[in-house]
């Protein structure tokens, strides 16, 4: 028959789904982003006066900043992936360019022009997947760049208000925004008026120009030198070409065979020409002489932008975005790190799942609690379906009775080596946990000394107490304390199941088989059940304070001086009888009396297999204490315990 749940437990089961949900989620989306490298820099962007800079991420997100370093805004991804993204002249419009769709990795094509106060998609160019937009100094001019065509376009009129029939791979206006230069596929470099769209010069170039591919042009601060990142089909060597715009040809520089970049930039004052890709990192060459001898590097840089104007230029790698001084070369401050982003937030749902595992524990142990129905305490039954009444400790004195003391002695140790392991596992587990949250607090070293002191110190405490309680439960180590105890070595001999010590001087020994069988019959003759026959460990001391010292050796404990008695019973974990045969301070010269009420412990324990009512041991102690049958006190209990 199915279970049927109440509305709790449904409620709790519930919850329980949701804080997994609230671990696992972040967890899994974290896992995400660095499998899908969602916080690597695709592309890097400064606007033209130095006071906007942006970045695309692997997720397609791009990220906007202002001078300060301050996080500007956010652009979603708008589900695509790769691609480039520029910055308007004052940085108020964002142009991104995704080449793949993230879901199907087609081609996407398509420029989407975001408003970068707002936040908002103004609007979506068509263009081919590999076309891209570049923005002129002049606020409202842009240009859109396909291979077919550049088609210029103004941010107050969204229809194009020309087109340049030359398409090529990449268009970069000149710093007073008045011409625009085009890298073309087989025509070489041209540069086109912007208001006429005409062409005002076609640089020199090599005579087969469809065996050079431009990757990027850039121009310098001051508008006279125009800078051409090319690469010769033939040989795979790249190449930088400058020209005079007004002049012939300044410079031409082959790169080592080594070196691959993608972009070129002139840094702001125009000193150097900075190089970036992905495989050779950052390369800065003295726009002047174009030597790869003097260039300066840094291989941790895969992007560079910077603007026409200002002292800083954006260098990114990897994971990180860094602001760079152009004066010094020197990083000036970082507007992002992926090993420093936030890790994601699981405290409230690890919180969450503690204190449901408290009320689930509380709310089990309940519906699993039951009352032993021998000594009426509370016990934890492990299913529902276990139907019994008494609590184990009173089914193992039950079991333990019908054993002998030897066997008893072996199963209360394989019993309590057994709880031992447990707490050493759990010291085990509890350290190791200690040591990863001083990981992530503190450092490696805090957590390293939690794992190499912490951990040993434990287990060393443990081994001690788990040997110590060996060495407790065997004979022999019961000997050594109580010859300890008494300061000489005592006598070891062996009555029926009992093991009897007995220190030198004492004569209690001799009578202890009489005493224990009066003992037997008299509790026989009043519970009228059979008595088994004692079976624990005797020790006879010769005084109480040799007594007390073993007990403090065994257990310990320290006794009072002021209540130490003549004779003790300890029941675990091996069954013990200690005795005095002289109480220095109470004078007492009849040892006979407090061997039987210990006896009267040991054998009721026997017959129950538990330790009985304390009136019941104090009465029947004194009928087994007493020589006299018809003493008055004896009758009374026999009366009592019958009624019992």
């Amino acid at each position: 028959m199915a279970r049927r749940f109440t509305l709790a437990e449904l409620l709790l089961w519930v919850t329980f789904v949701a804080l997994v949900l609230a671990i696992v989620g972040p967890l899994w989306q974290a896992n995400q982003r660095r499998a899908n490298a969602a916080d690597m820099v695709i592309s890097v962007a400064a606007s033209a006066d130095g006071s906007t800079a942006a970045a695309m991420m692997g997720d397609g997100r791009v990220l906007i900043w202002d001078a300060t370093g301050n996080l500007k805004t956010t652009l979603p991804a708008k589900g695509g992936w790769g691609g480039s993204v520029q910055l308007s002249a004052d940085g108020k419009f964002a142009a991104v360019a995704r080449e793949l769709n993230a879901m199907s990795m087609q081609p996407k094509g398509g420029i989407e022009l975001w408003d970068v106060g707002a936040g908002k998609l103004r609007q979506i160019l068509p263009a081919s997947f590999m076309a891209h937009l570049a923005f002129s100094p002049q606020p409202t001019v842009f240009a859109v760049v396909d291979e077919n065509a550049v088609e210029l376009r103004s941010l107050a009129n969204e229809a194009p208000s020309g087109a340049i029939v030359a398409g090529g791979n990449c268009a970069r206006f000149s710093p007073d925004g008045k011409m625009i230069a085009v890298a073309t596929r087989g025509n070489g470099v041209q540069i086109y008026d912007v208001a006429t769209r005409k062409l005002v010069r076609k640089l020199d170039a090599p005579d087969n120009l469809f065996s050079w591919h431009y990757f990027d042009l850039a121009w310098s601060p001051d508008g006279r030198t125009l800078a051409g990142l090319c690469m010769f089909t033939d040989d795979g060597l790249e190449t930088i070409q400058t020209w005079r715009v007004q002049g012939v040809q300044a410079k031409s520089a082959t790169l080592p065979d080594d070196d691959s970049f993608e972009s070129l930039t002139y840094l702001p004052g125009g000193r150097f020409l900075a190089l970036a890709g992905v495989r050779s990192g950052m390369t800065l060459l003295d726009a002047a002489t174009l030597d790869p001898s003097t260039a300066k590097r840094s291989e941790q840089v895969s992007e560079v932008a910077a603007g026409a104007r200002g002292e800083t230029f954006v260098a990114a790698g990897a994971g990180n975005i860094d602001v760079w001084d152009a004066a010094t070369l020197r990083p000036r401050r970082r507007l992002f790190d992926a090993a420093g982003a936030p890790s994601p937030n699981i405290v409230p749902g690890l919180l969450g799942l503690f204190a449901w595992l408290i009320v689930f524990g509380v709310r089990r142990a309940r519906a699993l609690m039951r009352s032993c129905q021998i000594c009426g305490q509370q016990f934890q039954v492990t299913d529902k379906k276990d139907q019994n009444t008494d609590c184990p400790r009173c089914r193992q004195k039950a079991r333990l009775k019908l054993l002998t003391c030897s066997a008893a002695d072996r199963e209360q140790r394989k019993q309590i080596r057994g709880n031992w392991a447990r707490l050493a596992l759990f010291d085990v587990v509890l350290a190791d946990l200690v040591g990863f949250v001083a990981n992530e607090w503190l450092g490696f070293w805090p957590a390293f000394l939690v794992a190499t002191v912490a951990i040993p110190i434990t287990i060393a405490g443990l081994a001690y107490l788990i040997i110590r309680f060996k060495v407790a439960g065997k004979s022999a180590g019961d000997i050594a304390r109580a010859d300890k105890a008494a300061g000489t070595t005592g006598t070891r001999r062996q009555i029926g199941d009992m093991l009897v010590w007995s220190a030198q001087g004492t004569s209690l020994a001799e009578t202890l088989p009489g005493e224990i069988e009066l003992a037997r019959q008299r509790l026989e003759s009043v519970i009228g059940r059979t008595v088994p026959a004692p079976n624990a460990r005797v020790f006879i001391f010769d005084e109480d304070d040799a007594l007390a010292r073993y007990v403090a050796r065994l257990t310990f404990v320290q006794l009072d001086p002021r209540f130490r008695f003549q004779s003790l019973y300890l029941a675990a974990p091996a069954r013990r009888l200690l005795v005095a045969e002289r109480d220095v301070r109470r004078k007492c010269n009849d040892p006979r009396i407090p061997v039987r009420i210990s006896l009267g412990y040991h054998l009721l324990e026997r017959v129950d297999g538990r330790m009985p009512a304390a009136w019941i041991v104090q009465g029947l102690s004194s009928v087994l204490s007493h020589d006299d049958e018809h003493h008055e006190l004896a009758r009374l209990n026999r009366r009592v315990f019958g009624c019992a």
